[in-house]
């Protein structure tokens, strides 16, 4: 498996950061994750965990949500300070864009997979939010895929087969229903993991200095080092 199982004791501290690349509020706490990775990647594990959003029978166009997008993009930017890109707008407004979360997913067990390193999804994700949502970018085009892989040394022919690969498919959908057994029900959620026990930080877009300050509490009370 890419990823550490859920069910397995944390060999050490773990951030979790359960998210959809497809959920607007998850752009919006992409500038708060960044800031606690850059400042405590050496301290702590880092994951970033796709839950799977917009499955099954959820996959459609955008249209059929454009109203409800439309209106809450201006109190999602004032209340999370980022910006969303005109050419995101025209996309909403056009509405024919088919919404999919498994192919920016699949993307991301790929660089688990092929990287190593799974700290390294953090910016991976953040990278596919932005693409979205400050570009307008199709997350479902194999292009805008392979374009953010190769930021991370991915080249493109290994990128696509791992890509188009059964057991990619088959993380990338174990990690959703793992979610979904630990009752991840929203996003995005950021859980501290020490051992067996998990901590939730934020539940939803949170400041940083809250979630920071949440991370804090936790080290005092459960004596993690960092």
């Amino acid at each position: 498996m890419p990823f550490q199982s859920l069910t397995r004791p944390a060999e050490r501290p773990e951030i979790r950061y359960f998210f959809d690349p497809l959920c607007g509020w998850c752009y919006g706490f992409s500038p708060v994750l960044m800031r606690l990775y850059e400042e405590l990647k050496t301290d702590f594990d880092f994951v970033a965990h796709p839950g799977g959003m917009v499955v099954g029978e959820r996959v459609g166009p955008l249209g059929e949500k454009a109203a409800y997008i439309k209106g809450a993009l201006a109190p999602l930017e004032a209340r999370t300070g980022v910006r969303f890109g005109n050419n995101y707008r025209a996309v909403v407004e056009d509405g024919t864009r088919i919404q999919n979360s498994v192919p920016p997913s699949r993307a991301l067990t790929v660089l688990a997979r092929l990287d190593g390193n799974p700290g390294r999804t953090v910016p991976f994700a953040h990278d596919l939010l932005e693409a979205g949502f400050a570009h307008g970018h199709d997350l479902a085009d194999p292009a805008v895929l392979v374009e953010i892989a190769a930021r991370y040394g991915l080249p493109e022919a290994d990128f696509l087969t791992s890509f188009t690969d059964p057991d990619t498919a088959a993380y990338t959908q174990a990690g959703f229903t793992a979610a979904s057994q630990i009752g991840i029900t929203g996003f995005p959620t950021l859980v501290l993991r020490q051992g067996n026990q998990g901590t939730v930080l934020a539940r939803g877009w949170a400041p940083y200095e809250q979630v920071r300050a949440a991370v804090e509490e936790v080290l005092r009370v459960g004596g993690v080092e960092g």
